[in-house]
């Protein structure tokens, strides 16, 4: 079965070469225009959305932000910024992944076969495995985190992070190795602001005090390392 996308793009040039191109690549495609359009498109058929943030009327954040109330679709954002407290908008509203504009096709094309690898789910009747640590219990089967048996909403970007944290948890990791496995791409120099951005929302939602965290540690000078036993 062909995987369904929504390319959400107020410019029409724009929207007609991404759907073109996606089509050529085997995906199944729906256009909108604008973000109210968008939110009559979507459903649960869609397997990722690819949103402008700057449109007119509803922008990409605020449609995110709604979406984000019924469904954990992955959404990459196209942007023609990229500062951190930009990445923090995007990431808070609950985006997976960004792209500058102008970008290429050929990296936009990367990017979505990237975000699908990393947010395939297991199917729900595989036996489930569970990691636990720290009153935090990750379902790996169905992507499901709770924290002291209450249910924590993550991204699927989020949710992958803290699997790796978890998984390896006392050792350092980098922020190119933790980039190079939770995004399944090579490092590039722009990255370090997407894992601290993705960080800083971890800690947010987990740490007590996320200006003081004791779960997701800094290394300084090195990187960051999850809470060992």
């Amino acid at each position: 079965m062909k995987q369904k996308l929504l390319v959400v793009e107020d410019e029409a040039e724009i929207r007609e070469s991404v759907r073109e191109l996606l089509q050529q690549e085997g995906y199944d495609v729906l256009c909108a225009e604008n973000g109210s359009d968008a939110l009559i498109q979507f459903s649960s058929e869609i397997d990722l959305i690819i949103m402008d943030v700057m449109m007119p009327g509803m922008s990409g954040y605020e449609v995110c932000r709604d979406i984000r109330k019924k469904s954990d679709v992955p959404i990459l954002f196209l942007t023609a910024k990229s500062e951190e407290e930009d990445l923090v908008q995007g990431f808070g509203a609950g985006g997976d992944d960004y792209l500058t504009k102008p970008f290429s096709l050929r990296e936009l094309i990367m990017r979505i076969g990237a975000i699908l690898r990393r947010t395939q789910k297991i199917p729900e009747e595989a036996n489930p495995v569970y990691i636990r640590k720290w009153g935090i219990e990750l379902d790996l089967s169905n992507h499901r985190a709770k924290q002291d048996g209450k249910e924590v909403r993550l991204t699927d970007t989020e949710f992958q992070m803290l699997a790796y944290f978890m998984q390896q948890a006392g050792k350092v990791l980098t922020v190119r190795m933790l980039y190079e496995k939770v995004w399944q791409e090579k490092f590039y120099r722009g990255a370090a602001n997407t894992v601290m951005v993705h960080i800083r929302k971890l800690r947010q939602k987990l740490e007590v005090d996320p200006q003081d965290p004791t779960l997701i540690v800094t290394a300084w000078g090195k990187g960051y390392y999850f809470k060992g036993e």
